[in-house]
């Protein structure tokens, strides 16, 4: 699960500096950088500030963090079968 890497994604998408995100989120933007590379771990109150300031509920940002190699072996034909579909219900409403 790359939690940091879908920050980054999301706030390149929504065009937001990662210095403007930073701010909002109320974290240096060196700590976002490294948030954001994966050498630093998002904490669950980091999730939320990041969730508010991106205006993205936190479990879509999970959803987006979420890689093939996190769900068990036995699950990932259901989760590739659902992804697809899952995705294009966050977008509509996102």
């Amino acid at each position: 699960m790359k939690l940091g890497q879908a920050i980054r994604e999301k706030r390149k998408e929504k065009k937001i500096t990662q210095r403007d995100l930073a701010k909002k989120m109320r974290i240096t933007n060196a700590y976002l950088s490294q948030l954001e590379q994966g050498k630093k771990k998002v904490s669950g109150d980091l999730l939320e500030a990041s969730s508010k300031a991106l205006d993205i509920p936190i479990p879509m940002l999970i959803w987006y963090a979420v890689e093939e190699h996190d769900i068990k072996p036995e699950r990932r034909e259901m989760y590739n079968n659902l992804k697809e579909s899952i995705d294009l219900i966050i977008k509509s409403i996102s």
